[in-house]
This record gives C-alpha cells, sequence and structure tokens, in this order.
C-alpha cells in the first residue's frame, strides 16, 4: 500500500510542476505582450463586441487624454465628440461585419486637438468566435 501511494504522490507532483512550468509560461508571455504593447509608440487598443475599451497603452492613453483606468471599460461616446464617436463605431461595426483587417484614414478629435490617423483595425476572435 505505502508504495502505491508513493507513486500515485510522485505522479500528481510531477503534474504539479507541469502545470507550474505551463503557469509560468503563459505569464511570461502575459508580461512579455504588455511590454511590447506598452512599449509602442502606436496607439493600441482592444474593445470588446460593445465597444467597450479592453486595453489601452500609453500612447492610446495620450490620444484619448485619459489614463487607463478612466478609459477602460468606456465607449466612445464617453472619451471622443458625439460626431467623432459615432464615425467610430460606425467603422467599427462595419470592419467587425467584415471581418478582415482594414487601414484606412481616420479623422479624430484627441486631447491635442484634429489628428489624421492612419488606422489598422480588424476584428479579434475568441474561441466564441
Amino acid at each position: 500500500g505505502f508504495a502505491v501511494q508513493l507513486l500515485h504522490e510522485q505522479k500528481t507532483l510531477r503534474l504539479t510542476r507541469a502545470l507550474r512550468r505551463v503557469h509560468d509560461d503563459a505569464l511570461r508571455n502575459a508580461t512579455l505582450l504588455r511590454n511590447i504593447v506598452d512599449s509602442s509608440t502606436d496607439a493600441i487598443f482592444a474593445k470588446d463586441a460593445d465597444g467597450r475599451y479592453l486595453l489601452l497603452n500609453a500612447a492610446a492613453e495620450r490620444l484619448v487624454g485619459r489614463a487607463r483606468g478612466e478609459a477602460l471599460g468606456r465607449v466612445d461616446d464617453e472619451l471622443f465628440p458625439a460626431a467623432v464617436a459615432r464615425d467610430i463605431r460606425a467603422d467599427d461595426r462595419r470592419i467587425m461585419a467584415g471581418g478582415e483587417v482594414v487601414t484606412m484614414d481616420e479623422p479624430l478629435e484627441t486631447a491635442d486637438g484634429r489628428a489624421a490617423l492612419l488606422t489598422i483595425k480588424g476584428p479579434l476572435r475568441d474561441a466564441d468566435g
């Protein structure tokens, strides 16, 4: 009985170590990706299907004129003038419906004034589509 228990504990320990390696790798990859996004001088952001901001890097913070904590969970209507927000949301819906990455010039009222941005947008899909 002792030998069976010992073998079971060794198997459990190997599984625990393997899971820890997977977890550590995932954490390292997430940290690497976060550092890449944050160090970019391009504004990088992600929104959910309802248009709520899920991710903003430092350049996107400057663009919207709000700190990340103030912008996350908000929609364009809460960050930009109404006409600009309406146009952004219309473009987002069109791009999500088309399912392709689109490069376009996008006029935007930013914290620093009016700007014309070269924007690359595309849908991000999770396992559920």
